[in-house]
């Protein structure tokens, strides 16, 4: 039973199909007041999640709709984000984005949005990753703490010399993810429940994540070789989060009103010549069932407003 801010849904589940979306497993109710240009204002909230792939949104949703309503908002520039309110702990507001495209221009532009719509304290990137170290294993789950960029490059007749950017998580941030582990172990095992009902034993970690624009699919890509190289602690493998954490350091910070960024990220293959989509469900699922998990300690990133400083 889903209840939508008193919009919609009553007890025997019905729902107006013009006042909302009904997906396989979750509700969004429209806030239809807020689909006007002229109510466009800053909605302070908690966390701010961002999604690339339908499936990775499908996943949060669902995670969200099963703990509180979720309301749509439209901006005025055609965003879309999912709007909740959850009750873990002091209560932990959360607003959802998905990114137009993949890549990491597209997450930039969806962090941009994000942060001067809303000011999340925190940003958490959430959905699938290939896992590159024999540490992890497929549906396991790494929080990554270090985002490795390493798409800049110069190139010569002779070689490839990688410009490799490190980007660490901001102590605040990481601060309250190491609560997290103080309280289940690092790295820990938790048993999550599928949606299709069965329980898994899942491992989830932290550390770094190697990210740029190129998908590696080759065990013996030249990528892979110097991630081991630059830090053989280097879990997995995706293509969007070194940009938010660049456009956290360069544009956000100095302004106070997000205090950071990190990625949750579900195994969905190797990034070896056998990869394919056959984990995407399983692996956003459970990277959506661990971001439930953090929403309590997250509250604790929540910057307090400047008037109060």
């Amino acid at each position: 039973m889903i209840y939508n801010r008193g919009i919609i849904n009553t007890g025997s589940g019905s729902v107006s199909a013009d006042r909302a979306i009904i997906g396989s497993d979750y509700v969004v109710a429209r806030d239809e007041a807020l689909h006007q240009p002229s109510a466009a204002t800053k909605r302070r909230t908690d966390v701010g999640v961002i999604t690339i792939l339908p499936v990775e949104m499908r996943a949060v949703l669902t995670m969200l709709s099963r703990n509180t309503a979720v309301t749509e908002h439209i901006d005025e520039r055609g965003a879309w984000f999912y709007e909740a309110a959850i009750e873990a702990g002091d209560g932990v507001n959360v607003v959802a984005t998905r990114a137009l495209d993949r890549g990491q221009r597209s997450a930039l532009i969806a962090f941009d949005r994000l942060v001067h719509a809303y000011a999340p304290g925190v940003v958490v990137l959430v959905g699938i990753a290939g896992g590159m170290s024999s540490a992890v294993k497929l549906n396991d789950v790494v929080v990554a703490t270090q985002a490795i960029y390493y798409e800049a490059r110069k190139e010569t007749p002779s070689q490839v010399r990688r410009r490799t950017q490190t980007y660490e998580v901001p102590a605040r941030i990481r601060h309250a993810i190491n609560s997290f582990f103080n309280v289940h172990g690092e790295p820990c095992t938790l048993i999550l429940k599928g949606q299709d009902g069965k329980e898994r034993a899942c491992s989830i970690q932290t550390g770094p994540i190697g990210s740029g624009e190129a998908v590696v699919a080759y065990k013996g890509s030249d990528i892979r070789r110097h991630l081991e190289n630059f830090n053989d602690k280097t879990l997995a493998l995706e293509t969007e989060v070194g940009g938010i954490a660049h456009a956290f350091y360069e544009e956000v910070h100095s302004q106070q009103d997000t205090f950071g960024w990190f990625t949750i990220r579900g195994i969905s293959d190797y990034a070896d010549e056998d990869k394919n989509d056959g984990y995407h469900e399983s692996s956003a699922w459970h990277a959506a069932l661990v971001l439930e998990r953090l929403l309590p300690y997250l509250k604790l990133a929540t910057p307090r407003k400047r008037e109060d400083r």
